[in-house]
């Protein structure tokens, strides 16, 4: 700034807002994080595609991204300054908000719904007809309603998901399912290392429909495919697609096959500090 023709005092205000243009300035809106430093969990798309969707929902160019392994080191990002905010899916942005009163939520001005589904190895086909049909049980009975409930919709804040840890289930097959954690409270992980909350109530479920057992294997975002890929999982439990947004993923559709979704939710907000 030159404030050479300023007088001293004016050319110190001018100064000190200069200065609060940045991390001091509260974000409200999707439009004022151009320029920002912008914070994403790597969950396995094509780096150049989710920087132009970041690029195109801030109807800007941001000042730098920065990918994180996990979801709880993106938000310690936020926390200490080092990311003015960080994208989420809509639920995951409020659990986090509704449980830290140093962040905030800020929406899209238009939303964009996103369906989640899992993900299976093509030659699995028949593990995926029968995770759909019970599903569509569940569905039907009004029980995959009464679980998101409970799970999602109306957990206590001031609670987190009850540590419910493996199905035990003497179904006649294992299947070994590939959560983050990433994606509270849908795919959840507690404090000391089990899987709680909806996963495990829904997966119970659907493995008591099939007398299947599902066992599950913590993989970070970005390495859930290469872990489908080879073995170590048969079910990525967390994906997501809409018709709105194609293209963000190379899904490889001779590798890859999905269920029918199993929750909705209005695409990504930005979770940011107050």
């Amino acid at each position: 700034m030159n404030t050479r023709f300023l007088t001293p005092a004016l050319a110190a205000v001018l100064l000190v807002l200069a200065g609060c243009v940045g991390s001091n300035m509260k974000i409200t809106s999707f439009e004022a994080l151009g320029g920002k430093t912008i914070g994403l969990v790597s969950v396995g798309a094509v780096p150049a595609k989710q920087a132009k969707v970041v690029a195109e929902s801030i109807k800007a160019e941001p000042g730098k991204i920065i990918e994180y392994s996990r979801r709880s080191d993106a938000i310690l990002a936020v926390l200490s300054g080092k990311a003015d905010g960080i994208t989420c899916p809509s639920f995951v942005a409020e659990y986090y908000a509704k449980r830290n009163n140093q962040l905030t939520v800020v929406e899209p001005a238009v939303k964009i719904p996103f369906k989640v589904i899992m993900v299976v190895r093509k030659e699995e086909e028949s593990l995926r007809n029968q995770i759909n049909q019970a599903m569509q049980l569940l569905n039907e009975s009004g029980r995959l309603q009464s679980l998101e409930s409970e799970w999602i919709t109306n957990l206590p804040v001031n609670s987190e998901p009850a540590n419910i840890g493996q199905v035990n289930s003497t179904g006649a097959r294992t299947v070994k399912v590939g959560i983050s954690g990433d994606f509270p409270p849908l795919d959840y992980i507690s404090a000391d290392g089990r899987p709680a909350g909806f996963n495990v109530a829904f997966m119970s479920e659907i493995g008591t429909h099939l007398d299947v057992r599902f066992d599950f294997v913590s993989v970070e975002s970005a390495a859930r495919f290469t872990a489908l890929a080879s073995g170590k999982i048969d079910v990525i439990f967390f994906h997501f697609k809409s018709e709105q947004a194609p293209g963000l993923f190379d899904f490889d559709e001779n590798k890859w096959i999905t269920t029918n979704p199993y929750f909705e939710y209005q695409g990504d907000y930005f979770l940011v500090k107050k």
